[in-house]
């Protein structure tokens, strides 16, 4: 059954244009059937010319919406809600422009939260990542966009499994507990990402990622949250993210970034902003995420300095990254290989750059 017209596909820049035209070529190439809504926030306007002119992605069904560049996280804010709000399916899913979607996965996923409205976001237990190698560590946006003959190391991260659980706190100590990003790029109810985006803006977090956190914290609320056991919906390219070299929280010196001042403001707001979800006391919900926040910070603290203290003398700085490499290797069943394989090839054509 096509469902295709129930799913949104929201796109949100800040400049990066060589990944933006292979994003929107790759999915002009798989004929992606999807609504797709373009937040364009950066200061480029050879790709807004592009983009504006539809008839070079004849394949695809998509609105470019011009935002003032995003300088600060207000203006983000002011973005992110509204690119949401003209959303008029009944699903959203978000994009990154450096990211690849296996969009064959989509109807799956929709089809997921038809038949199960008590789930608030379906997504996929495992996600494909990718990296392109080159001896040269200086290189540039363009060469990371695009493979160039370079090398194409995948490997795969087997996501926790489903919380579906029928207490809505219980969902969150778990998501809290065992923390699973996937479900960011997850198929969400549009009424419910909307809901979420306001709450964001309003509140006002200033800690890169914690919106991510107030999504993810808040989706275990609404409902359910399933992973699908298949090939990925999402491959991501390591090391390009715009957050990828901003230190927050779950990346570097917890103990140093949680003696900062929006550090503390962003933790004390959390519990407020996923109070408002639910018919709960207030006082008593601030009290239990509190523990639950708590004893997550507490492990990730003790896993950091163990690390750092009996390791880092002896092993490389990424050690982390490789292990998670490796083990995402060693796990790497056969469900991606067409994913990687269509990936690959078409990075390699030199006919689709711009």
């Amino acid at each position: 059954m096509d469902n295709s017209n129930l799913l949104t596909i929201v796109l949100t820049l800040k400049d990066r244009s060589p990944f933006t035209y292979r994003w929107m070529t790759w999915m002009n190439e798989n004929k992606c059937p999807y609504k797709i809504l373009i937040a364009d926030g950066g200061k480029d306007k050879e790709v807004e010319k592009y983009l504006k002119n539809y008839e070079n992605y004849p394949y695809l069904n998509y609105e470019y919406i011009r935002y003032p560049y995003d300088t600060n996280l207000e203006l983000f804010y002011e973005k992110f809600v509204d690119i949401h709000s003209r959303v008029k399916t009944k699903y959203v899913i978000m994009g990154d422009n450096d990211d690849f979607f296996n969009i064959g996965i989509f109807s799956e996923l929709i089809s997921f939260m038809e038949h199960n409205p008590n789930y608030s976001v379906a997504s996929c237990n495992n996600t494909l990542s990718f990296r392109i190698l080159d001896k040269n560590q200086d290189i540039t946006i363009d060469q990371l966009a695009w493979n160039k003959k370079r090398k194409i190391e995948y490997s795969q991260y087997i996501q926790n499994s489903s919380i579906e659980d029928n207490d809505a706190l219980k969902r969150l100590e778990i998501i809290i507990k065992n923390y699973s990003g996937i479900f960011w790029y997850g198929v969400v109810k549009t009424k419910d990402m909307q809901l979420i985006t306001n709450i964001l803006k309003d509140d006002n977090y200033r800690i890169t990622n914690t919106n991510e956190y107030l999504l993810i914290f808040s989706l275990s609320l609404l409902g359910k949250m399933h992973l699908l056991n298949s090939s990925s919906h999402l491959a991501r390219q390591q090391g390009t993210s715009q957050g990828a070299a901003i230190k927050y929280e779950g990346y570097g010196d917890t103990v140093h970034l949680m003696c900062t001042k929006d550090w503390q403001n962003d933790f004390e707001k959390l519990s407020l902003s996923l109070s408002k979800l639910f018919d709960y006391d207030n006082n008593k919900f601030r009290v239990l995420f509190n523990k639950f926040y708590s004893s997550r910070l507490k492990n990730q603290i003790v896993n950091e300095y163990k690390f750092h203290n009996s390791f880092k003398r002896f092993l490389p700085l990424n050690l982390k990254q490789n292990l998670k490499l490796f083990l995402g290797k060693s796990l790497f069943d056969k469900r991606n290989k067409d994913f990687e394989e269509r990936i690959s090839k078409f990075l390699n054509n030199s006919e689709n750059k711009n």
